[in-house]
């Protein structure tokens, strides 16, 4: 690993763990409940944040195309995020109730924004910078050396427990998370990057829009659009089996640990079989986390309405969610989309679906786009 690949590792890997404790899933809606927050805005995180995130990329993707040098937009992403984390975190200090969920809800949207511009420049610059067979290496490295390090946040927290229940460890948390982000640019000015290509970035607004007619025209594509839609539930939900913990384990610190724990570790190992099933048959894994979604949801429904007692343990509710950690993105990337880190999925002989619009022609149909079907 060369000089540019060490500091994309550890840029990704303080981003990585930042992204674990600004995390929508766990540590934001546990915040909102200790706040004292309308549940409301428990709902409201999970859209904000990837809406926020997926939907600008239609519309900067062009312009971030048309700059030979993409490190400079990848710093201001950075720098933004920083600043929002901070804001949640100082927030989190030293307000609560309506005003404090309102603004937390406030930077996250700015939080999201800015993560939109990182997403749009990142797999670019792997793309100039790391050689095509290395990418995903250190991708993998990246998140095994986060993931190990918010495991180790959990752990310290589960092991203190009542001793953090202080708005000041949270909000410290927090800051401590867009550090991370500072942290990252600081290595990430020392990359190499050379000018790059300007053309061939059109208009992905009209694009997407002039791509409709597939929802009409591809019976195969449309399914996948609508059953991908579906999935949406599973992380809606998320939020919520926090805010149940909360309620059946008087709201300590070591139940808030113990997700944390059990979401890192059951990403790392699940990582490996969901990644050989992916290869063989991404529509199988679909339907396998649609089905797994389902009858977890129905089993948390049936402990809390029915034996309570049983969600009362700081492992009850977390373990049972981390037995629904499903990558949400499980088709393999495609080659000829890299430069815009857009994954791609053949969805039928006649469509492939890009999940990030570079504004070319690239993110419309192709045969050849991905030679493993999705059987």
């Amino acid at each position: 690993m060369g000089p540019d690949g060490r500091r994309i590792v550890a840029a990704l890997a303080a981003t990585k763990f930042g992204d674990r404790v600004v995390d929508v899933k766990t540590v934001l809606p546990w915040l909102l409940g200790a706040l004292g927050a309308p549940t409301l805005l428990v709902g409201l995180l999970v859209p904000v944040r990837e809406s926020g995130s997926l939907l600008p990329q239609i519309f900067i993707g062009g312009f971030v195309r048309r700059r030979p040098l993409r490190k400079p937009v990848w710093i201001t992403g950075s720098l933004l995020q920083c600043a929002a984390a901070a804001g949640i975190g100082v927030v989190a200090a030293t307000l609560d109730g309506a005003v404090a969920g309102w603004l937390m809800l406030g930077c996250l949207a700015v939080f999201a924004l800015a993560r939109g511009l990182n997403s749009v420049s990142s797999k670019d610059l792997k793309g100039k910078t790391i050689p095509k067979g290395r990418r995903g290496r250190l991708g993998g490295i990246a998140a095994s050396v986060s993931g190990t390090l918010a495991v180790g946040i959990g752990l310290f927290m589960s092991l203190k427990g009542r001793q953090l229940d202080s708005p000041w460890f949270y909000g410290g948390l927090l800051v401590a998370a867009g550090g991370m982000w500072l942290l990252a640019v600081l290595v990430f000015s020392w990359l190499k990057e050379y000018p790059g290509e300007t053309e061939g970035g059109g208009n992905a607004w009209r694009e997407a829009l002039a791509n409709l007619r597939l929802l009409r025209q591809d019976r195969e594509f449309r399914r996948f659009v609508v059953t991908r839609s579906l999935l949406l539930a599973s992380a809606l939900a998320a939020p919520f089996y926090v805010v149940l913990a909360r309620e059946h384990d008087g709201a300590s610190a070591r139940t808030l640990g113990t997700f944390i724990v059990a979401g890192g570790l059951a990403a790392s190992l699940s990582a490996p079989f969901w990644g050989i099933m992916a290869d063989r048959s991404s529509r199988r894994v679909m339907i396998t986390a649609a089905v797994q979604t389902a009858l977890l949801g129905i089993a948390v429904f049936l402990v809390v309405r029915f034996a309570p007692h049983l969600a009362d343990s700081s492992w009850a509710l977390p373990g049972q969610r981390s037995v629904g950690c499903c990558p949400q993105h499980s088709a393999p990337p495609c080659g000829s989309c890299w430069r815009w880190g857009s994954p791609c999925l053949r969805i039928s002989p006649r469509t492939s679906c890009c999940t990030a619009a570079a504004g070319s022609a690239r993110t419309r149909s192709s045969a050849s786009c991905l030679t493993r079907s999705t059987r």
